[in-house]
């Protein structure tokens, strides 16, 4: 569990470009309605700091992370922002 965190710390730091204004925009309520994550790697621990990010945002209605390798364990994370999130309405997650 540690270790886990650690990971998701050092993703948090190493943050550039699309990913880091998409988390900023997620922390503040100002991200669009709906977001396409083209261009935007969700590599190891990544996909956990967005879905902890998307759990505590009430502007997003609409997130399309198809074909983006999302392992089992980040379909669990996203899964749990499910449960706090009730302001997203479609999650695509196809082929992952």
């Amino acid at each position: 569990m540690k270790e886990k965190k650690k990971a998701e710390e050092e993703q948090m730091n190493k943050l550039e470009g699309k990913m880091y204004i998409l988390i900023d925009q997620l922390q503040t309520d100002k991200t669009p309605t709906e977001v396409t994550l083209s261009g935007i790697d969700l590599g190891f621990g990544r996909a956990a700091i967005l879905a902890k990010n998307i759990k505590i945002n009430s502007s997003l209605l609409s997130l399309h992370a198809g074909n983006k390798n999302i392992s089992d364990v980040d379909g669990v994370n996203f899964a749990q922002m499910l449960n706090t999130n009730k302001t997203l309405r479609q999650l695509d997650l196809k082929d992952n």
